[in-house]
């Protein structure tokens, strides 16, 4: 019984998880749609979109490996 609970909430907060991402993909994709930039405007703003996702990727990568070390 407690295994079916654990189970419901974990499911729940798996698929506000996602469905929060869809959104918010969503309302990014409907920005630079609607955004008047010419085409140098897009790339310029796109460039920083990821080089910000690379520095968190990189970040998360560092935490990452910290962790392991103090488990060592």
């Amino acid at each position: 019984m407690w295994f079916d609970v654990y189970f419901f909430i974990i499911n729940s907060c798996i698929c506000s998880i996602i469905s929060q991402l869809a959104r918010t993909v969503t309302v990014f994709s409907k920005l630079i749609k609607r955004s008047n930039f010419n085409d140098e405007g897009k790339m310029c703003h796109l460039k920083i979109v990821n080089l910000q996702l690379s520095n968190g990727k990189k970040a998360i990568a560092s935490w990452f490996q910290i962790n392991q070390l103090k488990a060592l």
